[in-house]
């Protein structure tokens, strides 16, 4: 009986940690069409990955001191002529996850029009409906300085 009881336990754990990896792998996708979506300026992929009345909280690093504010992530302030490029450092990535809602915290680099412009840590907050996982919230940091 007792090694029937550790095998049903030993399955449940294994079958939770499949779940989770699944879910990881689509966090990481939506995280990685965040910033493709950037990148094209591709508003269609924004509305279809974000939760709508989304917002973001961006907090901008200054020499003595830090400038915090919000707005609503429909407004990416998107230009034509400006070519953003946001990437991720994948091996920096962390992943938590409960359930239906999930954070994830990706330290980046930033480049306009192929010059480097900023560092940074987004966090973005995931929330899983019926449609899969989508963006709730999307924090993050401004640094010019500290980039490696």
């Amino acid at each position: 009986m007792k090694k029937f009881l550790f095998a049903i336990i030993l399955i449940m754990v294994r079958l939770q940690a499949v779940a989770q990896s699944s879910d990881k792998e689509e966090i990481l996708k939506v995280s990685h069409q965040f910033f493709e979506a950037l990148e094209k300026q591709d508003t269609v992929t924004f509305s279809k990955i974000m939760v709508k009345n989304s917002f973001n909280c961006i907090v901008v690093d200054g020499k003595d001191s830090a400038r915090i504010f919000n707005r609503p992530s429909r407004n990416f302030n998107l230009k034509p002529e400006n070519i953003v490029k946001e990437r991720m450092r994948e091996a920096d990535v962390k992943i938590e996850i409960h359930k239906r809602i999930a954070t994830v915290w990706a330290p980046y680099d930033l480049w306009v029009n192929d010059k480097f412009s900023h560092c940074g840590v987004d966090v973005f907050i995931m929330l899983k409906g019926n449609n899969g996982w989508k963006i709730g919230t999307i924090s993050f940091s401004i640094e010019k300085e500290g980039c490696n």
